[in-house]
C-alpha cells in the first residue's frame, strides 16, 4: 500500500543518512562538539515546532480523563515490557554462562536496571558506572540501541500501533524521538508520546535507585 510504501522509504531513509553522516564523519573529521551542538541546536527547533502543533491538539481535547487513562496505561505497560524484557535477557546471560573481564556476575536485577533506563542512556550510564564498568556499559549501549531503533521501527508500527508504539522509545518520546512520533501518529498521539515520555524522565532516577537498593549493589572500590 502507499501508506505501507512510504513508511518503510522513511525507515530506509533514515538509515542511509544515518550511513552516510557515519562515514562523513570518518572521511572529513568533522569535530564532535561542534556536531553534538548543530544536533542540540536543530532538536530544540523542532521540538519547537512539533510543541506549536501539538498546543493546537490540546485546545481540543475534549476528554481528559480518557486521555489521562490511556498516559496511564501506556506507561506502565512501557515500565512492565522493559522489566520482563531485562529478566529475558538476564536469563539468556546466566545460561550462557556469561562472565566479563572486569569480574562482573549478570543477575537478574542488575539486567532489570539496564532495562529500567528505558532510553535515558546518559542517566543510565552513569548511575551504573559506580558500580560495575560492564553495568555502565551495558546500560548506555542498549539505551541508546533503544532510542535509535524507534527512529526505524516506529514509522512501521504506527499504521496499527500508533499509541501503543509510542512505548518502544521510552523516556525518548519527550524528546529525540518526538518528531518521528508526530509525522507518523499525529499530533494527537504526539501529546500522548511528550507526556509519556515526561512521566518516565520523571520516575526512572526513583525506579533506578529504588532497585540498587533492592538488589544491594556496592559501588566500585
Amino acid at each position: 500500500s502507499y501508506w505501507g510504501g512510504r513508511m518503510l522509504r522513511h525507515t530506509i531513509t533514515a538509515l542511509l543518512v544515518f550511513c552516510v553522516g557515519y562515514a562523513a564523519g570518518r572521511l572529513l573529521r568533522i569535530e564532535g562538539v561542534d556536531a553534538v551542538s548543530w544536533m542540540e541546536s536543530l532538536l530544540y527547533l523542532t521540538l519547537f515546532l512539533v510543541g506549536v502543533s501539538v498546543s493546537r491538539e490540546l485546545t481540543r481535547l475534549h476528554a481528559p480523563k480518557l486521555f489521562f487513562k490511556s498516559l496511564v496505561k501506556l506507561t506502565a505497560s512501557t515500565v512492565i515490557g522493559s522489566v520482563l524484557g531485562g529478566m529475558v535477557a538476564s536469563l539468556v546471560a546466566i545460561l550462557e554462562g556469561w562472565r566479563p573481564a572486569d569480574g562482573y556476575v549478570c543477575t537478574v536485577g542488575s539486567m532489570l536496571l539496564v532495562s529500567l533506563g528505558m532510553g535515558w542512556y546518559t542517566l543510565t550510564g552513569t548511575v551504573l558506572s559506580m558500580y560495575s564498568s560492564t553495568l555502565a556499559f551495558l546500560g548506555f549501549t542498549s539505551n541508546l540501541l533503544r532510542e535509535l531503533i524507534t527512529f526505524l521501527v516506529y514509522p512501521l508500527l504506527s499504521k496499527r500501533y500508533r499509541v501503543s508504539g509510542i512505548s518502544v522509545g521510552g523516556a525518548t518520546t519527550m524528546d529525540t524521538t518526538l518528531p518521528v512520533i508526530y509525522r507518523f501518529g499525529g499530533p494527537d498521539v504526539a501529546l500522548l508520546a511528550f507526556s509519556h515520555g515526561l512521566v518516565l524522565t520523571l520516575i526512572i532516577p526513583l525506579l533506578l535507585q529504588a532497585t540498587i537498593s533492592l538488589v544491594g549493589l556496592h559501588g566500585c572500590p
